[in-house]
């Protein structure tokens, strides 16, 4: 059942203290009035006792799949939101760099084909142990229905030390073929390997997906 809710004007990046909730590093953001939207996925939020997560580095990014259901209306992409850990990230390895982009599927392998992305953004973050990015993309991409879609997180940190982490969430989807996770193992992206899927107890990367449907 899709949450119906209205498109508001949202911050680029924020991170969370330990007392406070402050703006970081936001360099734009994206108005959206009373418009309705509709959240199409939902991870829920990091474990505030043990967050767990992938490391992404330049030898490793992360990606998660997500389809466009014939029960929604027509809509375009109104923001992405996920949780990071970016204590360890190093500027003087090239550590502060998040990249994010949404991508095609590819049509001969179960991942995104990164030749054929939508839109992309890159983010100099901050250092914090828990850092919300909410990603408002540049231009219209709006989604067809039926067809499959992927959130592709990647950085340019040297080494996993000065790397940062994407955190998983709380809400352990149930069996659907819809948001596996899968992370590559090379700097060029290919060799995508199934991580993990949703089964209803496997927790997948924190990501909220909101959709205008104006």
């Amino acid at each position: 059942v899709a949450l119906s809710l209205p498109c508001r004007a949202i911050p680029i990046a924020h991170r969370h203290t330990e007392t406070s909730l402050v703006e970081a590093g936001a360099t734009n953001t994206t108005v959206g009035g009373a418009m309705p939207c509709i959240s199409i996925l939902d991870t829920g939020v990091p474990d505030s006792d043990l967050a767990t997560g992938g490391i992404v580095w330049a030898n490793q990014s992360l990606a998660i799949r997500f389809r466009f259901l014939d029960v929604y209306l027509n809509g375009s992409i109104f923001s992405i939101s996920t949780y990071l850990s970016t204590s360890r990230m190093s500027k003087q390895s090239n550590g502060n760099v998040v990249n994010i982009s949404l991508c095609r599927e590819s049509t001969v392998a179960l991942a995104p084909d990164l030749s054929h992305c939508f839109t992309s953004s890159t983010f100099n973050v901050l250092s914090a142990k828990v850092l919300k990015l909410t990603w408002a993309p540049s231009r219209n991409v709006y989604l067809r229905k039926r067809i499959f879609y992927w959130v592709v997180v990647s950085g340019t940190a040297e080494s996993e030390d000065t790397s940062f982490t994407w955190l998983d969430g709380n809400i352990k989807l149930q069996p659907s073929d819809d948001a596996p996770v899968i992370s590559s193992h090379s700097s060029d992206g290919e060799n995508w390997i199934v991580d993990n899927k949703a089964d209803g107890k496997t927790e997948l990367p924190t990501i909220s997906v909101l959709v205008s449907t104006r």
